[in-house]
């Protein structure tokens, strides 16, 4: 619910601002849920580097899923 009020609100500011502040503020909120997300990928690159490691040198631990490709014509 209260992400219906705020989209609605936004709806309503931006109809009535000049376009290169929606632009810039559509701009400024993308930076904003891409910094967790990069964030993220720093802190899990020694377990991904790891299980990488592990996995090309035979220790895998589990068998990868293969999955069947679709019948070619």
């Amino acid at each position: 619910m209260p992400y219906r009020a705020f989209r609605t609100l936004f709806v309503m500011v931006d109809s009535v601002t000049h376009l290169d502040f929606v632009w810039l503020l559509a701009n400024a909120l993308n930076a904003c849920m891409a910094f967790p997300n990069l964030v993220s990928l720093v802190l899990l690159s020694p377990v991904v580097r790891k299980v990488t490691t592990d996995y090309f040198a035979g220790k895998a631990q589990s068998v990868p899923v293969r999955y069947k490709m679709a019948a070619s014509k």
